[in-house]
Order: structure tokens, then C-alpha cells, then sequence
């Protein structure tokens, strides 16, 4: 409860002052100018949104403070060894993500292994994006564009409605894994054929094949 309430008030302030600046902004409109309103509006609302997604990301909900040790996925102990930001890149624009980072104990040693991560932030796996800066909204739109219009079209396109920077390399590099889970489906879905195909070839014909006689 007291995690939430601290939340709370870190948000409220960040709001306010977003509101406080639109409220400035909108005062030295003149009544009818629809376009600078509308484009405001758009603005400082992608801004309340960095802001939420940025207090919700560094409030740490279920572990207020990181521990100081911890077992890594590659099985060796880590220790903590501070705090390093990361930029996301969300629907509403870039956001900051400060989480927790962990360094094996025996990197020595454990740089013979090729399974040894060396370092890992948790929150990363926690959140989906232990290999990748973009969330899952930008990657559902930027598909959606790039089955469209080419990449450079794409990326123009997402650029005009989100507030990031992005090339047609960088949304051919986002559409890589989903081409590869297509891929993937694909061969999973041919190798079922024939699995089905050889247990057909199998049966014997009287069971393939109605009896003789019958109606």
C-alpha cells in the first residue's frame, strides 16, 4: 500500500506539470485555432504517457528493493553492481527504464562458458524485452505498416504518429522475428502434413478404401 501511494504521488506531480504546460500553451491560442489545439492535445498527451509508463517501469511493484545477490540464468551467482537505464521504444515515444544490473561473481571463470550470460538485468525478462528496445505495441504496428508499404514507407509512416526516430533498416530488423515465427509455423505446419501423409501410406488398403460390395 505504501509502494502504491509513493507511486501515486510521483505520477500526480509529473501530471500537473504536463498540465500546467498545456494549460500555458493552450492560454496564448486564440478561440478557432483548431489545428495548434488538436496538435497540443496529441503532444501532451504522448508526454503523460512517457510519464506513466516511465513511473509504472521504475516503481519496481513487486520487489521495491533490488537484493544483492541473486542465481542467474546461466546458474552462477550474481551480484548487484548498480543501476543502469535503458530507452524503450513505446507508442507514445522513448522511455527511460532504470532497472537493477547483475554481474556473475567468477567471471573468470565463467567467461569459458559459453552459456554464461556475465550480466543480466531481471526486469528486462520481467517485462519482455530482455532482447529487444521496442514493446509489443510498436512491433503489432510497425508488421501492420510493413506488409503494406515498403520499409522506408513504414517507417515514415509509424514516425508521423509516434514521436521516434526510425529507418527502413531498423523496421526490417523489427519485422525479422516475425517473419521467423511465420517461418517457424510454417515448417511446423508442412512437417504435420507429412507426418499425416506417411501414416496414410502406412494403412493397409482395406482400411483406406471402402469394402467391395458396399453401399
Amino acid at each position: 500500500m505504501e509502494t502504491n501511494e509513493q507511486i501515486r504521488r510521483v505520477l500526480s506531480k509529473a501530471l500537473e506539470e504536463e498540465l500546467e504546460s498545456f494549460l500555458e500553451q493552450v492560454s496564448q491560442m486564440s478561440e478557432g485555432e483548431l489545428k495548434p489545439l488538436e496538435e497540443q492535445v496529441v503532444k501532451r498527451s504522448q508526454a503523460i504517457g512517457r510519464k506513466l509508463m516511465e513511473g509504472v517501469l521504475n516503481s519496481r511493484l513487486h520487489q521495491p528493493r533490488p537484493v544483492a545477490r541473486r542465481e542467474g540464468s546461466c546458474g552462477h551467482v550474481q551480484r548487484l553492481v548498480g543501476e543502469r537505464p535503458k530507452e524503450l521504444i513505446t507508442l507514445v515515444g522513448p522511455v527511460r527504464f532504470v532497472r537493477p544490473y547483475y554481474q556473475c561473481l567468477h567471471v573468470g571463470e565463467a567467461e569459458k562458458e559459453q552459456d554464461c550470460t556475465h550480466g543480466e538485468a531481471p526486469a528486462d525478462v520481467l517485462w519482455g524485452v530482455d532482447e529487444q528496445r521496442t514493446t509489443p505495441g510498436v512491433q503489432e504496428h510497425i508488421s501492420y505498416l510493413s506488409a503494406r508499404l515498403t520499409f522506408e514507407e513504414a517507417a515514415q509512416t509509424m514516425c508521423r504518429s509516434v514521436p521516434i526516430g526510425m529507418s527502413g533498416r531498423q523496421a526490417l530488423n523489427l519485422m525479422r522475428p516475425v517473419g521467423e515465427a511465420l517461418a517457424a509455423l510454417e515448417d511446423r505446419q508442412v512437417n504435420a502434413l507429412q507426418v499425416q501423409a506417411r501414416q496414410a501410406r502406412s494403412q493397409p488398403c482395406a482400411q483406406r478404401q471402402p469394402q467391395e460390395g458396399g453401399i
